[in-house]
């Protein structure tokens, strides 16, 4: 085309033109193809480093619930541990609650009763100074 000294004439100019434009429609194609892949390519980027960030969260999360679990059945064990010492299986820490909540009740309802016997006791027991012994109340 460029090499035999005169401007392309004819079949040769139609052929250089044809050629030409295929040329330029994949240079086209092309360069459409390389911006879907760039963004195809920034895409899977962003989408790595958030899969990154979310599973170190993960992991952190897990790591969190490992020392969770872990301490509360240290803390379910003491509890236990602690109920143990009065010969008491308790339930959980909420039904003991309750429990506890009625045992008090019951133990100041005792000691009001035990007033009251004592009470009683006192107005029903003789004097301690009779009139025998002579002396004036």
């Amino acid at each position: 085309m460029f090499g035999d000294g005169g401007p392309p004439i004819g079949a040769t100019l139609a052929n250089s033109v044809a050629s030409f434009e295929a040329a330029k429609a994949e240079a086209d194609r092309l360069a459409d193809s390389a911006v879907l892949d760039v963004k195809r390519v920034a895409s899977h980027a962003y989408a790595s480093r958030r899969l990154a960030g979310q599973q170190a969260q993960a992991a952190a999360i897990e790591s969190r619930r490992g020392a969770l679990t872990q301490t509360r059945e240290e803390a379910l064990h003491d509890w236990s541990a602690g109920w143990a010492k009065c010969g008491i299986e308790p339930l959980a820490p909420a039904a003991m609650a309750k429990w506890s909540m009625q045992l008090e009740a019951l133990l100041e309802r005792r000691s009001k009763l035990q007033e009251s016997l004592i009470m009683v006791r006192l107005v029903s027991a003789p004097p301690a100074i009779s009139p025998e012994s002579g002396l004036k109340i």
